[in-house]
Formats: structure tokens, C-alpha cells, sequence
């Protein structure tokens, strides 16, 4: 008879297999970067290497968990954490930054690319907008912080520490005037000035004047804000939207909110209905039908469905929204150190990875 351990090793390689045949999309390409079992290496969703990067050349440079940037690449080199190259994804170099006398003897920290854009900051005191191939198409001079894009447009920060946002032709349609923003959904986008949240037009007008203590992207149509500890949705006119009132609320998604009712998170739909009960210390959002959620206080967390029905269970401390169609998750390896694996929608080890990224959507 097998051991305890030795049925959960077949259990995990079975699971790998699996994942390698588990229906993931044939038209979307998963990378990981810096792969635990080979530092340095970029693999797809069945583990098949598709190339490294020299640990003395740089490090791929990834997002946290819930981002999906596309390549090219951007590499970081290890001494002073400048961006100095790109790779596409066969590791194959498509520019680099010491080729242009603009880029030479700067500090740089390339962006990732979204819909075929990216942005560099130079020395943390302007930025520049590149195309795949790193021609500049704009210049945002005095820009020291910026954001991925959304919806054609960045949010970004001065050296006074004032936001604003600009299109992706460099044009600033928002001053600096903010002290804090998002970016746009939904075509608003929640601001702070002072200590209160209110929202944006693209124009920057007031839409949803700033009188709340905490605010939440739209999102399917409303967005959740705060006032005095309590937490209702809104619509765009800034009017309640959905009837309740909570004590913590999570945006709608896939047509469900996580909100915390009497000590307990459940999940509502836009009527204000309980669709799944408030039977969790914790849930996340639905993404790819499933949301991560916590059964017992300081305990695991676990994936359900949009029934309720707990649908992946293990050991997981912490637990990630579904990017396509996989997790991150964080588990203790037999070293009892914390790392993070990644679980498709069945449930299985797909590879072992120390705080590196899913990218989809690759080319």
C-alpha cells in the first residue's frame, strides 16, 4: 500500500497531466515568467520551456497577479533595475534601449505593453510612449508615475504629486489636480480630493461629486462607495442603484457582488437578493465563474461556484482571481516556505512559481 505522501505526489503529477489536456484555449497562449524549477525561464501552460533569460542578462519583468500584459517583454538588469531590453515571445531580442541616444545613460522603467503600447520613465522625471518596436510615438514631459492604460487613456503623476490622465497621443485632457485616482471604466473614473472620492467624465467633469470616504470603479453599470462605514452601489447619476446597505462591498462582477452582511461575506445580484448566503469570512470576486473564497476564519480558502458549490479546495493561504482560464495561488512547499503555484479550473498544479504572473493573450 502507498504512502500518504506518495499518493499525493501521483495525485499531483496526474493533475499535471491533466492540466497540459484540461481545455484551455486553443487561441491563448499562457506565459509564466521566472519559473521556480528554472529561474530565469518563460514557459507555457503545460510547462514546455519556450526561453531564458541569463539571470546576469536580467529578469522578466511581470506584473502581479491579476494583470495580462502581451509581449514584447521588457528585461530589467539585476544591478541598478533598469529596463534595458524587450523579447518577444520566443526570447528573441526586438530592441534595446542603449541603441537610441534618447534612451543612452538614463535610468528606465518600462511598462508592459497593452494593445500594442507601452511606456517608459526616464530618470523618474518623464515618460515616453513606445510602439512594439520602441519608436516613440508620444512624449509626457514632467510625468514621473503612470499607469497602464484604460480605454485609451493613463492616469498620471507629477513631481508635486498631483494626478491627472492623458491619452495615448500624450495629450493631458485632465490637469493636476487630484490627490489620488484610478483609471477610466466604464468611461468615469473615481478621483480623491482631500480626503473624498467623487467621479469623472471624460472631459473631467463632476459627474458624482466627491462626498464619499471611500469609492470603487463602475463596473457592470454601478460602483459600490462609502460614507460613514456604510456601503450602497450607485449608478451613474450617483443615485442608489441596488437596495441594501452593507458594511463592506466588492465591485459586480459576471452579475454578482461580494458584500459582508452581520460579520459574513454572501453574494448578491442586482436586485439586492442573497444568491449565495453570508457564510464566508472572506470572498473575491467572480471571475471565469469561480471566486475565491475563506470557509474559516485565518483558515484556507477554497473556489466555488456561482451556486454556492465548493468546486477546488486545498491548502491555499492565499487564493487569486481566475485569469482566463488560470489561478494563483500561495501554499507552504516542504521547505514550510510560503510559494505560489498555478491551478487551472479543475483544480490542478499546472508550475511552480515565486511571485511571477500569468500572461495571456500572447502573440
Amino acid at each position: 500500500m502507498k504512502s500518504k505522501s506518495e499518493i499525493r505526489i501521483a495525485a499531483l503529477v496526474l493533475g499535471f497531466v491533466m492540466a497540459v489536456f484540461s481545455g484551455l484555449s486553443a487561441s491563448t497562449n499562457v506565459f509564466f515568467a521566472n519559473s521556480y524549477k528554472n529561474p530565469g525561464t518563460v514557459i507555457d501552460a503545460s510547462g514546455k520551456s519556450l526561453f531564458r533569460v541569463d539571470p546576469k542578462d536580467g529578469v522578466i519583468l511581470v506584473l502581479n497577479e491579476i494583470m495580462t500584459p502581451e509581449p514584447p517583454f521588457w528585461v530589467e538588469e539585476p544591478v541598478h533595475h533598469s529596463s534595458t531590453y524587450t523579447v518577444d515571445a520566443s526570447g528573441k531580442t526586438v530592441f534595446r534601449m542603449d541603441d537610441s541616444a534618447l534612451f543612452r545613460n538614463h535610468g528606465i522603467v518600462g511598462i508592459a505593453y497593452v494593445d500594442g503600447l507601452s511606456t517608459a520613465i526616464l530618470d523618474w522625471k518623464d515618460t515616453v510612449i513606445l510602439d512594439r518596436k520602441g519608436n516613440v510615438t508620444a512624449s509626457l514631459p514632467g510625468v514621473c508615475d503612470i499607469s497602464l492604460p484604460s480605454e485609451g487613456t493613463y492616469r498620471v503623476k507629477n513631481a508635486a504629486g498631483k494626478f491627472g490622465y492623458a491619452d495615448t497621443n500624450g495629450r493631458i485632457f485632465v490637469d493636476y489636480r487630484f490627490d489620488d485616482g484610478s483609471t477610466y471604466r466604464e468611461g468615469l473614473v473615481r478621483v480623491r480630493v482631500g480626503k473624498k472620492w467623487g467621479f469623472l467624465d471624460r472631459s473631467g467633469n463632476w459627474i458624482v461629486q466627491p462626498t464619499f470616504s471611500q469609492a470603487m470603479n463602475f463596473s457592470e453599470g454601478v460602483a459600490c462607495v462609502c460614507s460613514n462605514g456604510i456601503w450602497i452601489f450607485i449608478d451613474k447619476a450617483g443615485k442608489p442603484a441596488v437596495p441594501g446597505v452593507f458594511h463592506s462591498a466588492f465591485s459586480f462582477k459576471e452579475g454578482l457582488a461580494a458584500v459582508w452582511s452581520n460579520g459574513m461575506y454572501g453574494f448578491i445580484d442586482k436586485t439586492g437578493t442573497w444568491v449565495i448566503p453570508p457564510t464566508y469570512y472572506f470572498a473575491d470576486v467572480f471571475s471565469e465563474g469561480l471566486a475565491a473564497v475563506q470557509l474559516k476564519k485565518d483558515g484556507f480558502f477554497s473556489y466555488i461556484d456561482k451556486h454556492g458549490k465548493q468546486v477546488i479546495s486545498g491548502s491555499f493561504k492565499q487564493a487569486f482571481q481566475f485569469q482566463g482560464p488560470l489561478a494563483t495561488v500561495s501554499m507552504r512547499d516542504r521547505t514550510l516556505n510560503d510559494r505560489e503555484y498555478y491551478i487551472n479550473q479543475a483544480g490542478f498544479l499546472i508550475e511552480e512559481g515565486i511571485v511571477a504572473a500569468a500572461f495571456t493573450n500572447g502573440k
